[in-house]
């Protein structure tokens, strides 16, 4: 099949701690690929500010851009959810409302599709913080199914905001849950448990916004809690065996103890490139 026979969509969802201007940016570059999407989907997830407000009802003009609106905030994963039961294609990509995608992303990855069996695909992400001139490390997850298969049981192998995959592969999986986080690793996890033919790029597709708000979500009691109660749906799923399940979660707690500067410094000499 022919990339141009391929029709996609792509779904993102936005919240009032947003900011309007990195919203603006990422959904400009969803505009500006090489192969463009057939519709963006946009879920605003409960009320929002004026100028995030703005933003959105002047990108509701464009012919292929629907607004979805939520009257209270549901989190992510729900947002996307939702998003997804309004698509039109069968091929679905995953965007965050302050990445940027670059040009050639969805060509890369249409490719893919058109020429393989494959039902998932992500790719790397280069991360910046400020200028997106001044990227200076590349979060590189494997490429074939057996090495992500590997990865999955101790870290996401999916950069979430790379991620493409067919409607098919997403409602056998049982699509995203209604958690409020980790959310994307939890289905990819389903997805592999299905038997989705999963692949990644190893090139970059998306600049994504990182620097020290990362970690500092990551070491908060609400994530640790989170992954706990996600490598515990890993246990009870047959994905991850008793003892995996005990040092998934002394690692995250050790994390949570560890002075930031460490954890920081962890991240870029080893979770990074």
């Amino acid at each position: 099949m022919t990339i141009e026979k391929l029709k996609f969509c792509v779904v993102m969802s936005v919240y009032h701690g947003d900011c309007y201007r990195y919203f603006d940016k990422a959904v400009k570059s969803l505009l500006g690929q090489t192969v463009a999407p057939h519709q963006i989907v946009i879920v605003v997830d409960g009320q929002v500010g004026n100028d995030l407000d703005d933003c959105i009802n002047k990108l509701s003009k464009i012919p292929i851009v629907d607004i979805v609106r939520i009257k209270n905030n549901v989190g992510s994963g729900s947002a996307k959810k939702l998003a997804i039961s309004h698509t039109k294609y069968p091929i679905i990509a995953i965007m965050d409302s302050d990445d940027i995608s670059l040009p050639f992303r969805f060509e890369k990855q249409v490719q893919l599709f058109a020429k393989s069996d494959v039902d998932v695909v992500g790719g790397w992400i280069s991360e910046f913080s400020g200028n997106r001139r001044d990227f200076h490390q590349v979060r590189r997850v494997p490429t074939s199914r057996e090495g992500i298969l590997k990865l999955a049981k101790w870290r996401n192998p999916i950069n979430h905001v790379t991620l493409m995959f067919t409607k098919a592969s997403y409602d056998k999986s049982g699509g995203y849950s209604n958690a409020r986080s980790c959310e994307d690793w939890e289905l990819i996890v389903r997805m592999l448990k299905a038997g989705s033919n999963i692949q990644n790029i190893p090139e970059v597709l998306v600049q994504v916004r990182a620097g020290s708000n990362m970690i500092n979500r990551r070491q908060s009691k609400k994530h640790l809690s989170a992954e706990i109660i996600l490598f515990v749906s890993f246990y009870r799923l047959g994905f991850i065996r008793f003892h995996g399940l005990i040092i998934n979660i002394l690692i995250r707690v050790m994390f949570k103890l560890i002075p930031k500067w460490f954890v920081n410094y962890f991240y870029k000499k080893f979770l990074r490139s």
